[in-house]
């Protein structure tokens, strides 16, 4: 699932910086992989608010860490 979500598996998720999960990360595009799977009917409504949670999530963590700098 995190594969899945992330595009990388969660090993190589935390051993990657910041600048490097967004340039590996950059060739796929999330949210369209993750809405043409719910288009076919591969993902339920449940496993899109998921998604949206943990990415805020991080975009807030991300946030909280540049303002410590």
């Amino acid at each position: 699932t995190f594969k899945t979500l992330f595009g990388i598996s969660y090993d190589e998720f935390k051993g990657t910086n910041v600048v490097d999960y967004f340039f590996k990360t950059e060739i796929f595009n999330h949210s369209e992989m993750v809405l043409k799977q719910y288009e076919t009917g591969m993902l339920g409504f449940r496993y899109i608010l998921k998604y949206i949670k943990a990415w805020a999530g991080y975009k807030w963590n991300q946030m909280k860490l540049e303002r410590k700098k």
